[in-house]
């Protein structure tokens, strides 16, 4: 029985050890929609043009199969959201979120992305009375799914298209109201060890 187990530790010892680990930095361009009803009834909400930054790490378990997690942030929301007064505003959700997924490479340098990004409203700024205001009830989840692509240069740069479905109620404090956060994310990274390709 010991030596068996002395086999397996070997063994995944050897494999562990064998596969390898890559980090780096993004950063990009991020357009984000609210899909916004109250009552069953959908409000029109412009998309929001901002940046985002992650610092993703990837575990290489196998050669076209990668484990990965991401720490990011991003200011999500929209544009000319109508307010409760008629007034329309400028909503800005500071997300922060960690997207934990898998990476399929179907040839090599270039893989197919999905995660579950789960995420968490740090600040939500908009205007009420012509005021800028901090909504305390807006602070909540912001996760999603999200699904892309991204393709390895060789030295180590990157390049990833990814969408992102919502999946929490922001206004989830707010009678009648559904509101989630879908943003699309165009980037360029650099990984710092990047000899696998």
């Amino acid at each position: 029985m010991n030596k068996i187990l002395l086999t397996v530790a070997v063994l995944s010892a050897s494999v562990f050890n064998a596969q390898k680990f890559e980090a780096g930095i993004k950063i990009g361009y991020v357009n984000s929609t609210l899909d916004f009803t109250v009552d069953g009834q959908k409000q029109p909400v412009d998309a929001k043009n901002s940046v985002y930054m992650t610092v993703p790490l990837e575990y290489h378990a196998h050669k076209n199969l990668s484990l990965f997690a991401e720490l990011g942030m991003a200011g999500l929301g929209g544009e000319n959201l109508i307010m409760e007064n008629g007034e329309r505003s400028r909503l800005h959700l500071t997300t922060v979120y960690f997207p934990v997924g898998l990476k399929i490479y179907p040839v090599e340098r270039f893989a197919l992305v999905g995660a579950y990004n789960f995420g968490f409203v740090t600040n939500a700024l908009g205007k009420e009375n012509g005021k800028d205001v901090d909504f305390e009830d807006l602070h909540n989840g912001n996760s999603s799914f999200s699904f892309g692509t991204e393709y390895k240069f060789k030295k180590g740069f990157a390049a990833e298209v990814k969408y992102n479905i919502g999946t929490s109620n922001i206004t989830n404090t707010i009678p009648g109201a559904v509101m989630k956060n879908n943003f699309l994310q165009i980037g360029l990274g650099y990984y710092f060890d990047n000899e696998r390709f």
